[in-house]
């Protein structure tokens, strides 16, 4: 009980904590309630046990940074972890996919999934992934600037592009020179940003109408 009161305060005092707790799943579980990044002090076994992190990943889905390798790459891992941020209403600038495996990272179901929850996932997404119409877009509708890590063809997708710049005028910068063109684009940036004319074409930015 000491202990967990200690993490409640500061969760990197469990470092200091004895080899039994570390080695303890209940002992670092309530640990990992309290701060998930507890889990980077726990026993390796503890880390490397399937079981035990998808609990931990029931707790708090970040610690699935201090899950194994192996278990990072574990896609019923990684959903249990993402679901549980969801469940949590997160406003981290963190996503689970920051921490998840290369093979998982690749796997659509998962990237639309860890979208549910935030933007920022669309970071993680391979190539081929950045430039499917349908996950870009989930992404863009909560952020309009990841029109920036969209494939160059969904960057010359004129639905994208009005989504992008609906959301975020400055997202412009990002479109391609035939969008940055297209007066009713340019037109749907300035709505609420004014300052991304300097994005226009050099015609449009001398266009009385814009």
């Amino acid at each position: 009980d000491f202990v967990r009161q200690v993490v409640k305060l500061n969760g990197n005092a469990f470092e200091f904590a004895s080899e039994a707790l570390k080695e303890d799943p209940e002992a670092v579980l309530d640990a990992v309630n309290e701060h998930y990044a507890t889990l980077r002090f726990a026993s390796k076994d503890l880390r490397e046990d399937r079981d035990f992190i998808l609990e931990a990943v029931r707790w708090n889905g970040f610690a699935l940074r201090f899950a194994s390798p192996e278990i990072q790459n574990d896609k019923e891992v990684v959903l249990r972890a993402i679901e549980q941020r969801l469940q949590h209403g997160d406003s981290s600038d963190l996503s689970v996919l920051d921490f998840a495996g290369e093979d998982v990272r690749n796997d659509r179901d998962v990237v639309l999934q860890a979208l549910e929850v935030n933007a920022r996932a669309f970071r993680f997404a391979p190539q081929n992934l950045q430039g499917d119409k349908e996950v870009a877009l989930k992404a863009i509708r909560q952020q309009g600037s990841m029109l920036e890590l969209a494939s160059e063809s969904l960057r010359s997708d004129r639905e994208v592009v009005l989504e992008a710049v609906r959301r975020y005028g400055s997202a412009l910068q990002f479109a391609s020179e035939t969008l940055r063109s297209d007066k009713e684009v340019v037109l749907q940036a300035l709505r609420g940003h004014g300052h991304a004319l300097q994005f226009a074409s050099v015609d449009l930015k001398a266009d009385r109408e814009v």
